[in-house]
């Protein structure tokens, strides 16, 4: 699948792992990511015993929740913008584009990608930064 076309609980798994997490897709098709009683645990070894597990699964789905995903807008730079009109006609559909740049390449926006939402085209720019867009 190409990454212009990730969406889902695919897409929320490879943002939890740009962010170091180690993620699953339950049986339910959501994205999950481990936590200890101290925070996120991105260690698997540590996991308790019987009835005192150290950890436990919670839902990640920053494509579908500002909580979550406006966090890593802010803390990557990415950019915004909604398209209304192409070619002077305005769209039935509006989308969104997201870009991110290195900071020296601003004029050309390297990582841009679009969605539906913007915060499906934030994750997919974040994404593809790290992991490129095939």
């Amino acid at each position: 699948m190409k990454l212009s076309e990730l969406e889902g609980a695919q897409l929320d798994f490879w943002v939890a792992k740009l962010e170091g997490h180690r993620p699953r897709i339950n049986a339910r098709n959501i994205c999950q990511i481990q936590i200890s009683r101290e925070g996120v645990m991105t260690e698997p070894w540590d996991v308790g015993e019987g009835d005192n597990p150290k950890f436990g699964w919670i839902d990640y789905s920053p494509r579908q929740h500002w909580s979550t995903g406006g966090p890593l807008i802010e803390k990557y730079g990415l950019m915004l913008m909604k398209i209304q009109y192409e070619e002077g006609y305005l769209l039935d559909t509006p989308y969104w584009n997201a870009h991110w740049t290195n900071g020296h390449d601003s004029v050309h926006y390297r990582h841009k990608m679009s969605g539906p939402t913007p915060l499906i085209a934030a994750m997919r720019a974040l994404v593809s930064s790290k992991f490129g867009t095939d």
